[in-house]
């Protein structure tokens, strides 16, 4: 496996408990890139999907988080016209706008993503390796032969190669021997989040979506402190090649305006409580085609042995490890190698940060939406 955040690290345990000898290698820390720079919810399309998403969180993923001891959180609600027929309608939190409207109770949830990485990553720790690939070699017919790494000098000759490296696995693919025709359709598009941080007893929980305004508002309680990440809609974002490996990206000052002016809007409270802290940053999003949050995995036609493990979002990290392991299955003959000898180049790789509770993210106490809010300097950091 290539890529260290939740879909690689999903699909090193399944396979390592079906017997397989893997290695799981990543070039930072366990989810720093899409993972840890999401706003944290386990997405079913916000009512607009069909059920399937519904199905998948209930029946898969909310078993599997219990399982492992991480909590889901946060009752969501959509602002509509009106309650529709057979829908369940919602207490409005204290301060919210609905514009004479009803709340709509949706099924999605709220997850803390290092609580995730974190629980994925224990006891995985001797089939982890923090390193670059410095070096591939291939078949006459396309198949990964070697893939060295450095600065660990170890060379791996893989049955299967699994590419799950986030907005890192298209640039990946390309050197693995993928060929265009198969990998354009993979696209990556700039996400704005707009934060606000305060005292968990002054910030109420706010878990909503907007449909009009195209603006969703996911709440995060962590050490006393409730953080809301809110996040513009920009389903026409221009797809870009070359990103970074942090995954971040530009500010669209334009749109983060915009967003501001409709979260004050719709909460007007955040113009007035005190202790609360605003900061915008933003980052990119895989999508496995035109439309956001569409899973994709398949094999590399022209590489062979090379898996393509796409999740296009949190919850589609789950499907996207169980078609994973059957295409391993299928490429071995459904024989696994063992266990595998210890890592003894492995060695402790750290969990990352939530982008937004990292250095790299300037906050101010700055009050009042627009330019003020998005573009303040002050010296406090966090």
């Amino acid at each position: 496996m290539i890529g260290g955040s939740l879909q690689g690290l999903l699909i090193l345990e399944r396979l390592v408990s079906h017997g397989y000898s893997c290695l799981l290698v990543t070039a930072s820390e366990l989810g720093d890139g899409q993972t840890l720079h999401s706003h944290g919810v386990l997405n079913t399309g916000f009512g607009m999907a069909g059920p399937e998403p519904v199905n998948l969180l209930r029946q898969i993923v909310l078993p599997d988080l219990a399982r492992r001891g991480v909590r889901t959180y946060g009752t969501w609600g959509a602002i509509a016209p009106g309650l529709p027929p057979g829908a369940q309608g919602l207490a409005s939190p204290d301060g919210l706008e609905l514009g004479g409207g009803a709340l709509v109770r949706l099924p999605e949830r709220n997850v803390d993503k290092v609580d995730l990485v974190s629980a994925l990553g224990r006891g995985a720790e001797n089939h982890i390796l923090r390193a670059n690939v410095s070096g591939i070699t291939r078949s006459a017919d396309g198949r990964v032969l070697t893939v060295e790494l450095e600065p660990s000098g170890v060379v791996v000759a893989p049955r299967t190669v699994v590419v799950a490296a986030g907005t890192g696995s298209k640039k990946l693919l390309r050197r693995l021997g993928a060929e265009e025709g198969q990998i354009k359709g993979i696209k990556h598009r700039p996400v704005q989040v707009l934060c606000v941080r305060g005292p968990s007893g002054v910030l109420p929980a706010l878990d909503v979506v907007s449909p009009a305004d195209q603006l969703f508002v996911a709440s995060h309680e962590r050490a006393g402190e409730r953080i809301y990440l809110a996040t513009p809609v920009q389903f026409l974002a221009p797809h870009h090649e070359d990103l970074p490996e942090d995954a971040s990206a530009e500010l669209d000052q334009a749109l983060v305006d915009r967003g501001w002016e409709v979260l004050f809007r719709l909460f007007p409270p955040l113009g007035s409580l005190a202790g609360l802290r605003f900061a915008a940053y933003a980052g990119y999003r895989q999508d496995g085609g035109d439309q956001p949050g569409v899973p994709r995995c398949e094999q590399v036609e022209s590489a062979p042995n090379v898996i393509a493990a796409l999740p296009g979002g949190l919850l589609g990290a789950w499907p996207v490890m169980m078609q994973a392991t059957g295409l391993v299955e299928e490429l071995t003959g459904g024989r696994s190698s063992g266990p595998g000898p210890r890592l003894e180049a492995g060695g402790r790789v750290d969990i990352g940060q939530s982008y937004e509770d990292s250095s790299r993210v300037t906050w101010t106490s700055v009050p009042r939406p627009g330019r003020d809010i998005a573009g303040a300097v002050t010296a406090d950091q966090s």
